[in-house]
């Protein structure tokens, strides 16, 4: 093969990794072998390692990717969850605080009615009412 017809047939290699057809990676392996050591057969097979290299990272970085995508997927699940406990929280603490004002009022009821003041008033009305009734 002459030098021309190589550099075709290495630049339709590198073309098909270009593309992502990394089983193409084998071709620059057997020129090597077969081509008996020259300069040329080093460069394939250098070309050869940086491709088996090239495609090891981009699994790699598929595979990141892939548990990012997952880690995501939970925080998203979590998110929902947190969201909705916060809602039931937000409920409840409104229910505590309408028996604390509920409680708040008995209490402030209790202490008007048990003072000496509304205790005398009331004894006053009931003796206006039983002058007015007999």
């Amino acid at each position: 093969m002459n030098g021309t017809d190589l550099a075709t047939m290495l630049k339709g290699i590198c073309a098909e990794i270009a593309q992502g057809h990394y089983d193409a990676v084998d071709r620059f392996f057997a020129f090597a072998e077969a081509d008996g050591g020259d300069s040329l057969s080093e460069l394939a097979e250098s070309f050869g390692l940086m491709v088996v290299q090239l495609e090891a990272r981009e699994l790699r970085m598929k595979a990141m990717v892939g548990e990012l995508e997952e880690a995501g997927r939970r925080l998203r699940e979590a998110q929902g969850r947190m969201a909705a406990e916060n809602d039931g929280l937000r409920r409840q603490m409104t229910r505590l605080e309408v028996q604390i004002d509920q409680k708040g009022r008995a209490a402030a009821v209790a202490e008007i009615i048990e003072s000496d003041f509304f205790v005398s008033l009331q004894a006053r009305a009931r003796a206006i009412r039983n002058r007015e009734g007999a």
